[in-house]
């Protein structure tokens, strides 16, 4: 039997879009498993994200950094989006540094598996520093996905955890040449782990 997941409703991309747009940052959303998953076929299960909060795929630049956010639940295997990064970072990522952004991991065996090493193929014939992701709710850091590049996952900012980490998010600094990628725990000012 298919796994069914629960899909956004129109009131929480509203409560989303409100609560956003009273933010002094700006937001760059990257589209999750709950917000692609109802409809018959690709374009049908992206339109409501589509509708609230614009593309699925798109790219920023901030300083010397080229940021990609990519929709990886089921838009890897959608050709156009992959030709779309080869266009974007052949036109916008030649002399900057590279993080991509995408919902579910690229390293853990729930990964999507149609099209991934393209994807990743693409974006090592480039200066990738960072691959930010979460969906399997661990915390885990990786520089084996694309040489030269860490591969972060953050735990869900709520306590469901599947390694028991807490909840939490990551603030990233970019340093010249470092990036510091701290991970900061919700409500916790001391803590101990033991590993049996």
């Amino acid at each position: 039997m298919e796994k069914k997941e629960r899909a956004e409703s129109d009131e929480e991309f509203k409560d989303y879009t409100a609560a956003t747009a009273t933010s002094k940052l700006p937001f760059y959303p990257a589209p999750g498993n709950h917000d692609v998953t109802a409809g018959a076929d690709y374009k049908s299960r992206v339109e409501r994200y589509r509708q609230y909060l614009g593309p699925e795929w798109y790219s920023f630049d901030y300083g010397n950094k080229h940021f990609i956010i990519l929709e990886n639940h089921l838009g890897f295997s959608q050709p156009e989006q992959l030709e779309w990064l080869k266009q974007d970072l052949e036109m916008n990522a030649k002399h900057k540094e590279v993080v991509a952004v995408a919902h579910i991991q690229l390293n853990a065996p729930d990964t999507p598996t149609n099209g991934t090493k393209d994807f990743l193929d693409v974006l090592a014939k480039y200066n990738t520093k960072l691959l930010l992701s979460g969906h399997t709710h661990v915390n885990d850091v990786s520089e084996e996905v694309i040489p030269g590049a860490k591969h972060i996952v953050t735990s869900s900012t709520n306590s469901n955890t599947n390694d028991f980490s807490p909840a939490g998010y990551r603030l990233i600094h970019f340093r010249e040449d470092k990036i510091d990628t701290q991970f900061k725990m919700f409500g916790i000012k001391d803590s101990l782990a033991l590993i049996h």
